[in-house]
């Protein structure tokens, strides 16, 4: 995990060192097409409890009939009208970057505001959407979609799509013991491979190698908190992290690295996690995190950066295998 916490050792920035390869995004954009059926979760971010029923979608990404140069994007929920989106080869990285999004090698995504302030009277919204796949036998076996919404600087929001992989989130609300399980799963030593993708630049992506752990205390606090470390690390740099899991809660809070910057870890059902500010800091550097536990043992995650300024600065995707 990309977590908040103390500076052991830095020798390079991780935003000095990558970029994005026009040719590429769109190949990548590509490896998405299909129809996807899943469900819609809404949770409610103070409890992380479901705030509805899950609610069935299908998203189509189909090139343009006649065409192998542009994609429709539709998105359909009963109910409600189709959400829509075109895309075309012409548009360049460069574009896709003005509209906040960058792809993985594997067609996975980051997408979003490219900018968190306003000005003067600070924010107004903030919406950040990162989606996962997971492939198998070279098709597309499951994929998990977090869209993250900040009215105002405060955390309003958390929607988790489903796709293609329904079988075990069949309950309406997920029990506690789900939340405590996930904890389980994630703890240990991870190792694995990022690939930090900057949008500013235009000069390629940058491979790292990446280390996590997660370990919980045996002491209890009175309100049934659980303390937490964490560390995360690539070549030259690492964090640690400390905190309290609140499995009631369904979150891990961790300590606030600044006066106006609080991270929160939220437990969506039985597989992911979002990790985020509490509210959207001024003139500070953070991030969102969107992390899916494919099955015991493999997890991939995202990573959305933000610089001092509020704006969208890169993102980094990540494939990690537990260790122990």
């Amino acid at each position: 995990m990309f977590v908040p916490g103390v500076y052991k050792t830095q020798k390079k920035s991780l935003h000095q060192l990558c970029a994005v390869v026009p040719a590429e995004q769109w190949e990548r954009l590509c490896r998405n097409e299909g129809v996807f059926r899943g469900k819609l979760w809404r949770y409610e971010p103070t409890s992380v409890s479901l705030v509805a029923t899950p609610q069935p979608t299908e998203l189509h990404i189909t090139p343009r009939a006649g065409e192998r140069d542009s994609t429709w994007v539709i998105l359909r929920k009963p109910g409600d009208r189709d959400a829509t989106q075109f895309y075309s080869r012409a548009l360049d990285a460069a574009v896709l970057a003005q509209r906040g999004m960058v792809y993985a090698e594997d067609g996975s995504f980051c997408s979003g505001s490219v900018q968190a302030r306003t000005g003067d009277h600070g924010l107004s919204a903030l919406i950040v959407e990162q989606n996962i796949n997971h492939w198998e036998a070279g098709n597309i076996a499951g994929r998990r979609r977090v869209v993250v919404h900040y009215q105002g600087q405060a955390l309003s929001g958390l929607s988790l799509y489903r796709e293609i992989d329904q079988s075990d989130h069949t309950e309406e609300r997920p029990r506690a013991v789900d939340f405590v399980r996930l904890i389980e799963t994630r703890s240990g030593f991870w190792l694995g491979r990022a690939e930090y993708i900057r949008i500013r630049d235009q000069q390629g992506s940058v491979w790292l190698d990446t280390e996590a752990s997660l370990r919980f205390s045996e002491q209890v606090s009175d309100h049934g908190a659980i303390a937490v470390e964490t560390r995360v690390a690539v070549p030259g740099f690492e964090r640690i992290s400390h905190g309290r899991l609140y499995p009631d809660q369904n979150k891990i809070v961790f300590e606030p690295i600044h006066p106006h910057l609080q991270y929160v870890m939220h437990l969506l059902g039985r597989d992911c996690t979002v990790l985020a500010p509490s509210a959207v800091p001024t003139g500070l550097a953070f991030f969102v995190e969107f992390t899916w536990l494919v099955r015991p043992g493999l997890r991939r995650r995202i990573v959305r950066q933000y610089d001092s300024d509020g704006a969208y600065e890169g993102s980094v995707f990540i494939t990690e295998s537990k260790t122990n």
